[in-house]
């Protein structure tokens, strides 16, 4: 905040009734102009969240669909579609491999490492 330098001041140090801002840069407490001031802050602060949602969600949906657009764009061309497919049919089994390999997987570190002979014995 700036302060008014220019008011001028009466001999005893108090300010001149023709100060437009007596309060030397600060409003008094409960004063319109710093509710202003403050609902100014919100306000934008708000809208700069506003922004960065939107940006966020234009990214999101923007990303996945500038990949179907190419990938509809290579299924026109026939020899390039079989290839695709050939992809597709191997990501599929792919993940078919490791929804049933990840349940195991899990389960057996949940148990722990497997106890060591030479370590537990009686």
């Amino acid at each position: 905040m700036t302060t008014n330098t220019d008011a001028p001041e009466r001999p005893d140090g108090e300010s001149d009734a023709r100060d437009p801002n007596p309060g030397r840069g600060r409003f008094p407490a409960g004063s319109s102009g710093q509710y202003a001031l403050y609902s100014a802050r919100v306000e934008n602060e708000a809208a700069d969240s506003a922004r960065e949602l939107l940006a966020t969600i234009s990214d999101r949906i923007r990303n996945p669909l500038q990949v179907l657009l190419a990938r509809a764009d290579l299924m026109e061309d026939e020899e390039t579609a079989g290839w695709i497919r050939e992809q597709v049919r191997r990501i599929n089994d792919a993940v078919k491999y490791l929804e049933n390999v990840l349940p195991d997987l899990y389960s057996t570190a949940k148990k722990g490492p497997a106890p060591d002979e030479k370590t537990h014995r009686p």
